[in-house]
């Protein structure tokens, strides 16, 4: 079960408080302070008595409740929802994979919660911690704050996907062998990065137009601005890599092709060659008992000689026709 992190925020300073009734009560006695709610991987019976606490409209807390959203941006009467899919930083050891990020905004408060998302949440708020300027502007300073940081987790993992790419192809052209596994293991990570990007640019773009940020000041419009610029380059980046793969996959299926046609080929040309003999010997092997060159005191090497001499013929044929 996932705990619950309760702050209040005024004038850029924190303090921690425990329940979300005490969080109402700060945020009545002070027009000026804002509260940021934080559940990390929560049980749904945790987060259904948070957000039931909270008030909030009934197909929102349904969404909080039910882990495995798509990527989205909905406002629910006064409170905006955004999903992320993080990505957590993959290493060449590991492979790519994301978790769930739920952001419930409104001019107040936030509420997070986390579903594998590792120490994303805290890591944001220790760095809001030495930033005042940018907690003076309430909840949805943070809230792009913590767009800012999914995003820019994505660019490793593109960076690292895009290095094994290269590589990959590099040994498409270079005529390795057997390495169709691997630019498949390779395709599903990037479809799972692609799958959290994709969505992102148009989150933003609803993100925008939103009276929450109509809000903001030119300055949160603009550093929002900037990450969705952002997020379309990963969009593009990533869509880029899964076509060169795919590209690379064709290419390894039709050296595969070719080189079971070569082997085809030459499995023939050879049973060709072995013709010329098997026909000889089945010819002279047929026990007639007219057959003058079973009689003939040269008929052994005859025999002999016809088929190396028609082995012989259709090996040079193969070769010629280049199947051997």
């Amino acid at each position: 079960m996932g705990d619950l992190q309760a702050s209040v925020y005024v004038d850029g300073e924190r303090s921690d408080i425990d329940s979300v009734d005490s969080l109402s009560q700060r945020l009545d006695r002070d027009p000026a302070a804002f509260g940021w709610l934080s559940l990390t991987d929560p049980a749904a019976a945790e987060t259904a008595r948070v957000v039931a606490d909270l008030g909030l409209k009934p197909l929102l807390v349904e969404d909080l409740v039910d882990a495995g959203q798509r990527p989205k941006a909905e406002r629910h009467g006064e409170a905006l929802l955004l999903v992320l899919h993080p990505v957590r930083t993959p290493t060449p050891e590991r492979a790519v994979s994301t978790g769930e990020l739920h952001v419930v905004v409104t001019d107040r408060w936030l509420l997070t919660i986390g579903h594998d998302t590792g120490s994303l949440v805290s890591e944001v708020a220790a760095d809001l911690a030495g930033r005042p300027a940018v907690l003076r502007r309430g909840p949805r300073a943070v809230a792009v704050t913590l767009i800012d940081r999914v995003v820019d987790d994505y660019a490793p993992a593109c960076d690292l996907l895009e290095g094994t790419a290269d590589d990959l192809v590099s040994q498409v052209f270079g005529g390795a062998d057997h390495i169709g596994q691997e630019i498949y293991r390779a395709s599903q990570q990037i479809t799972v990065l692609q799958r959290a990007v994709r969505p992102v640019p148009a989150i933003l773009d609803e993100l925008q137009s939103d009276r929450l940020l109509e809000q903001a000041d030119e300055q949160l419009q603009h550093r929002l601005r900037d990450i969705a610029d952002h997020a379309a380059h990963l969009k593009d980046r990533t869509a880029a890599l899964r076509d060169e793969l795919s590209r690379a996959m064709d290419l390894t299926l039709s050296q595969q092709m070719r080189a079971q046609a070569e082997d085809s080929r030459k499995i023939a040309a050879w049973a060709g060659v072995l013709f010329v003999p098997s026909l000889v010997t089945g010819v002279y092997g047929m026990n007639f008992r007219q057959m003058p060159e079973l009689a003939w005191p040269l008929g052994y090497l005859w025999g002999l000689g016809l088929m190396l001499a028609g082995g012989v013929a259709m090996y040079l044929i193969f070769r010629w026709r280049r199947w051997l």
